[in-house]
């Protein structure tokens, strides 16, 4: 039984497509036929006689025995491909310039042809293939969501998709650290890839901790010729998202544009965006730009990672939403006092700075649950002011100056991760840190004096 829609009624019929059909049957001369449903049939090839339906809109064709296509396919909006046994798409399918929605998912597919042209295209399913290379979607505007899940896909291209990229179940063992910046990607899942340069703890963080972590190993090189302020000096209007970008994204994203300020109207753009999240890293700020309080109600994300900052303002502290706050590869010495009261944050980045010792504010911060100080010149561990941190999971205190490790240390039995090399203590030892954290705090606790 084929399914035919017409635009005004919805009609059942039987049809034949194995015959030529008669001047007086009913479905040769529907018109306009809006929707035609083909599915769940043994159909090896597409009937030539669907041709004749120049209104058709949405074609249904999964769960059949196709092995190819027609190079000349009709206008349609919606083409659903999927449960057949194809192994390839005709280059002419991107000729279908109306396509709002492919699913070609479950076939055999080695290789899609580039989908610039398709560029209302919204929607392509191409999970469970044999795909090997994710094609160009450059031109492709619209695009919302992009299905590669179950394929055999080695790399990314840094520009593959705007806003939903599901990659899992590949073969992917590398990201572009440019993927960190990109303006509207909003989902990407890449659960069962053996990817070397991201942890799976970070992986299973989600989107936005993948894309932190991306942005945090971005080179020049990976983004040559970006820029923020023109040869006069003054600011260039494209470098700056625009409103509609910030309120898709929630995110003000101004990485690596060489910004040593950012005008007042980004900011007022930024707050009737609403945006949750501000991005200033790897840039030349000196200062953090007190117009940051304009989105003050909303942030909940701030990143001033890779700038040339040698204290924070205290009005930070008025940011009474933000949970993850990203200060590494700056010249901090400390933290101001009154950092103290900013109870909400859930993770602090200070890596690579000049810090000498753990700034004593850190500890009024109640709600921390990761804690990075690695890669600065801090020479103790202070565990009585640690020992506040009753959230803390995560702590990194790798490549200091520690010549002691408190034993009390091992009581913090909450912690899931904690980095201790590169310092020159002489217990626990090297055999002991390669164990892993479980082991580490055993070892200590047992050194405690009774």
């Amino acid at each position: 039984m084929f399914t035919m829609y017409e635009s005004t009624d919805e009609k059942t019929t039987d049809i034949d497509f194995s015959r030529t059909p008669k001047d007086d049957e009913v479905w040769w001369n529907i018109h306009p036929l809006v929707y035609l449903d083909l599915s769940s049939n043994v159909l090896i090839c597409i009937p030539e006689q669907i041709a004749i339906f120049q209104d058709l809109t949405v074609l249904n064709l999964q769960d059949n025995n196709l092995t190819d296509l027609p190079e000349e396919m009709v206008r349609l909006t919606e083409l659903n491909l999927s449960n057949n046994k194809l192994r390839e798409l005709p280059p002419d399918i991107v000729n279908i310039r109306s396509l709002l929605k492919l699913d070609v998912s479950h076939n055999s597919i080695q290789y899609l042809p580039n989908m610039g042209e398709l560029r209302k295209l919204q929607l392509l399913y191409a999970q469970h293939n044999d795909i090997e290379e994710i094609p160009s979607f450059e031109g492709c505007m619209q695009v919302e969501e992009i299905y590669f899940g179950n394929n055999i896909i080695k790399e990314v291209p840094s520009n593959s998709v705007n806003t939903w990229l599901d990659l899992t179940n590949n073969s992917i063992m590398e990201l572009p650290n440019a993927m960190g910046i990109m303006p509207h990607l909003q989902s990407l899942k890449l659960e069962g890839n053996k990817l070397k340069q991201i942890r799976p703890d970070i992986i299973r963080a989600g989107t936005n901790r993948i894309l932190r972590h991306l942005r945090e190993k971005i080179t020049d090189e990976d983004l040559q010729g970006l820029g923020g302020i023109s040869s006069d000096g003054s600011y260039d209007a494209k470098y700056f998202p625009d409103r509609y970008a910030m309120r898709n994204g929630n995110i003000l994203n101004l990485a690596l544009k060489n910004l040593s300020d950012v005008p007042e109207e980004v900011f007022e753009e930024a707050k009737e965006a609403k945006v949750t999240v501000v991005d200033l890293c790897k840039n030349n700020f000196t200062q953090v730009p007190s117009r940051l309080l304009k989105v003050g109600d909303y942030l909940t994300e701030l990143n001033l990672s890779i700038n040339r900052l040698e204290e924070l303002p205290e009005f930070i502290t008025e940011l009474k939403k933000l949970k993850f706050l990203d200060v590494s590869k700056n010249l901090l010495t400390g933290l101001p006092d009154s950092f103290d009261s900013m109870v909400s944050l859930r993770e602090l980045i200070l890596s690579n700075n000049k810090l000498t010792r753990i700034p004593k504010c850190i500890f009024g911060m109640v709600g921390l649950e990761i804690l990075l100080l690695n890669d600065n010149s801090i020479n103790e561990i202070d565990i009585d002011g640690l020992q506040n941190l009753r959230r803390l999971a995560t702590l990194s205190m790798s490549n200091n100056n520690i010549q002691y490790v408190p034993p009390h240390l091992g009581n913090m039995t909450q912690l899931r991760s904690l980095e201790l090399k590169g310092n020159p203590f002489r217990q626990p030892r090297y055999t002991i840190l390669d164990q892993g954290t479980e082991t580490i705090l055993l070892y200590l606790r047992d050194k405690i004096p009774l």
